[in-house]
């Protein structure tokens, strides 16, 4: 393998790695709800220290749900920033006839390495034609291996997740995600948004 051909490979190697796996824990469902058919759903997802509204987390969920079939509006898109009053949401919900409001928390914290490139002595095989290893002692070839540097960035994020029937009002599940070190928002939130809709199928919460 040449050496373009041994950097690609490693490179793919550490994102397949890095690729974040989350899973929901403390996960709930009110037992005297009474599942009904879903077509609309209310996707709201807020950053707790920002105060507002977050598209990474927001979209990947709406998109989740849009491959699955249903009709998604998120809340940045229907609300100005950070006026998710209740009057207001309720309000938005009844005139929309939708029928599921989901409510995701996020708090994350982020953080950007930088490993630095870096060298080493790679040893070929002695048993290929024209190598100058042997029973006789010869040297053994060899080249100067380098790996480029390269920018990690982690976030650790925690989420919490709660679903609202918007026809009582009342809440019908909820979880949270364990804190996981992931790629960035956009690797987080897609990850999240495939086991939130896992386990709002799997619960009875989603279905048509």
């Amino acid at each position: 393998m040449n050496h373009s051909l041994r950097t690609a490979a490693l490179a793919a190697l550490l994102s397949l790695c890095a690729c974040s796996t989350t899973r929901l824990t403390d996960t709930w469902r009110d037992p005297t709800y009474k599942a009904q058919p879903v077509k609309k759903i209310l996707v709201v997802g807020v950053l707790m220290r920002e105060q507002a509204f977050d598209p990474y987390f927001e979209n990947a969920l709406a998109r989740a749900l849009t491959n699955d079939g249903y009709l998604v509006v998120t809340g940045s898109m229907a609300f100005e920033p950070w006026e998710l009053d209740r009057d207001k949401v309720v309000k938005y919900v009844k005139d929309h006839r939708l029928d599921l409001i989901i409510q995701q928390k996020i708090a994350t914290k982020t953080s950007t390495n930088y490993t630095p490139p870096s060298s080493a002595l790679v040893m070929l095989p002695t048993n290929v034609p024209g190598s100058y290893g042997g029973w006789y002692g010869s040297p053994s070839p060899a080249y100067i291996g380098s790996r480029p540097g390269y920018v990690n960035e982690e976030s650790s994020v925690a989420t919490e997740i709660k679903v609202f029937s918007a026809r009582t009002e009342g809440l019908v599940w909820s979880g949270k995600s364990a804190t996981a070190n992931v790629l960035g928002d956009k690797d987080a939130a897609r990850s999240l948004a495939a086991e939130v809709v896992r386990e709002l199928t799997r619960a009875g919460i989603l279905q048509q």
